[in-house]
């Protein structure tokens, strides 16, 4: 239906079948049913929806989306959501132009990153990665206000194609952080995060290397053509350190005469001197490291730390025979804490070792001596050097 002041009742087909312009100027139509509603077409073709409306002498003009993506029966609700909050003394344009300062859940991240460094959050480095592998591609370059917890949630349920409950409920959990920091500096009224469950996590069996196993991974190890990895793996067996811990210790920290190591900074937040076995402190005392880096275990440039052990301790669990075995790097902490309760020490003894923070009833045994502490390391140790030897006298000699 035409009428006068090309107002027209605007439907897919009026719509669809307006004229292009022919003076090569943009040309306005009014909807006969709605009349702040407008559609603008330009000489190409193009079709876009205007809300059109005035209050105390001001003008408001907001560009509410192109035709077809946008129908015209959404434009009507558009355009009368504008007109409602126009009679209501509002300003349609506020909530706009807030949404278009707000920041990208990317943006957002670099300060909620910055802020958890500075507080000495020991994972932040930890949350940079798993943002960029596998949240940034998702929902990076999106506003935090249009991240949906029907998406989120569906998006966790996705990440069990490649990763297990545990690793998934982890970047569920950084997620919710980042959005609960938004809550509280008041970028954003809710957390969508909040109500999302957890996968269960099957945690109750825990791989550990037995006597034959350690012995071929320490072999695998000394065969390795990255000493500096390979050492580093062997060392984590020796000690039962956190992978972080190991790789990130300077030889400022460390007293081979007195076998201990200092950690600044443990995944509890406190710091902690870690009592060395013998065969640890004889393992650094060869490191070719000593007196030539900062790092025990330097990278390549010998300026920083080792930055990834993944690859090669795939590589020395093929060579060792143990790929496919359930194995991961943490194994080598739980075969030392293992090794440590097979040999009659107790969880107070062991849970010091491990540098597991202290509970109430524990509390009272923080003054363990040393000379208990390396017993309890060398317990460890004696049973690796017991599984080479015994592997050595079986291996078949050649003539």
């Amino acid at each position: 239906m035409t009428a006068t002041n090309n107002t027209i009742n605007f439907t897919t087909r009026t719509l669809g079948n307006l004229p292009k312009p022919a003076n090569g100027k943009s040309k306005e139509y009014s909807d006969a049913k709605v009349r702040n509603l407008k559609a603008e077409i330009t000489p190409a073709g193009t079709i876009s929806f205007w809300f059109r409306g005035q209050r105390d002498g001001r003008r408001y003009p907001i560009h509410i989306g192109h035709f077809p993506a946008i129908s015209p029966e959404e434009a009507r609700r558009t355009a009368l959501e504008y007109k409602a909050q126009l009679d209501r003394g509002e300003d349609p344009t506020a909530a706009r132009k807030a949404h278009k300062e707000e920041p990208t859940l990317a943006s957002f991240f670099e300060e909620y990153n910055e802020d958890a460094k500075a507080r000495g959050k020991a994972s932040w480095k930890d949350d940079r990665n798993r943002f960029a592998f596998r949240i940034a591609g998702k929902f990076g370059d999106r506003k935090l206000s249009a991240i949906s917890k029907k998406e989120i949630a569906q998006f966790h349920a996705s990440l069990l194609d490649d990763l297990s409950p545990a690793s998934a409920n982890r970047i569920l959990v950084l997620l919710s952080a980042i959005f609960r920091k938004a809550v509280e500096w008041e970028v954003i009224a809710a957390n969508p995060v909040s109500g999302i469950k957890q996968f269960p996590e099957r945690n109750a069996r825990t791989r550990f290397l037995d006597e034959s196993e350690m012995a071929a991974f320490v072999a695998a190890c000394n065969a390795d053509e990255n000493r500096t990895a390979a050492d580093c793996l062997k060392g984590l067996l020796l000690c039962g350190l956190r992978k972080s811990e190991l790789k990130d210790a300077r030889w400022t920290d460390v007293n081979l005469d007195r076998g201990e190591l200092r950690l600044h900074k443990t995944k509890n937040g406190d710091s902690r001197v870690a009592v060395l076995s013998d065969a640890m402190v004889a393992l650094l005392a060869s490191l070719p490291s000593r007196g030539k880096s900062e790092w025990l275990f330097p990278g390549r440039s010998g300026t920083k730390p080792l930055n990834n052990l993944d690859k090669p301790f795939q590589r020395i669990i093929e060579r060792a025979g143990l790929a496919g075995t359930e194995l991961t790097i943490h194994c080598l902490r739980h075969t030392f804490a293992s090794w440590m309760a097979i040999n009659g020490f107790s969880l107070v003894i062991i849970g010091t070792a491990l540098g597991h923070r202290s509970q109430a009833m524990s509390a009272r045994y923080s003054h363990l001596n040393d000379k208990v502490m390396r017993q309890a390391g060398n317990s460890v140790g004696r049973v690796v050097s017991e599984a080479q030897q015994a592997a050595a006298a079986q291996a078949p000699t050649t003539a």
